[in-house]
């Protein structure tokens, strides 16, 4: 690990659908009030970032919506989630 260069940038590969709910996922996440006491302050600002960084992503492609507009299309992405991405739990 000496010669790991965290600050090294990687492309990460997602499908449409499983950025728009993963997005979502973490921006309710971190709007709840007991955020702040099950993750430390550096956890916290990892998953800021990373739901920051997938929302601009989203605008890049002109998809973000109002809670409303998003309400009605969270089930296409749940299902979408469901049947086309693999996840192990284990």
């Amino acid at each position: 690990m000496n010669n790991l260069d965290l600050n090294s940038e990687r492309t990460l590969t997602l499908k449409l659908g499983h950025a728009f709910l993963a997005w979502y996922v973490l921006l309710e996440l971190t709007g709840q009030t007991d955020f702040k006491s099950v993750f430390n302050a550096v956890e916290q600002k990892a998953v800021w970032a990373l739901e920051d960084h997938l929302e601009r992503m989203l605008e890049s492609e002109g998809l973000l919506y109002s809670e409303m507009e998003f309400s009605q299309i969270q089930k296409d992405l749940e299902e979408f989630v469901e049947s086309h991405i693999d996840a192990d739990f284990a």
